[in-house]
């Protein structure tokens, strides 16, 4: 199924609206703002740009970092001081749990 509309021509730019996320067909394939580089129909864009997009802004829930969601969970959230970690020594009995840059302290 696709697009139904029936008008004059010279209205058919406007419906299409090729340069804007905002025209009337949702079924106008439109790349992602974010830059991945991927296209979507236009009644499935905002879908992306919410919930799929790598590239969507994004925000630590931890420390509140800004970044992509692709940046935060690869290359952040493995350094962020904030992020709950468990005790290197979990195997060993060790029932503590807190911030990664608590961690230190907890050792010594």
């Amino acid at each position: 199924l696709g697009c139904d509309w029936v008008g004059e021509l010279g209205s058919l730019d406007r419906h299409l609206n090729h340069n804007s996320v905002e025209g009337e067909c949702q079924f106008m394939t439109m790349v992602c703002p974010y830059s991945c580089g991927d296209g979507f129909q236009r009644c499935r864009l905002d879908e992306h740009k919410a919930n799929d997009c790598p590239n969507r802004p994004f925000s630590c829930k931890y420390c509140g970092h800004k970044a992509t969601y692709i940046s935060v969970t690869r290359d952040h959230w493995p350094i962020c001081a904030k992020y709950r970690v468990d005790c290197p020594k979990k195997c060993l009995g060790c029932q503590w749990a807190g911030e990664r840059g608590d961690l230190g302290q907890h050792l010594n």
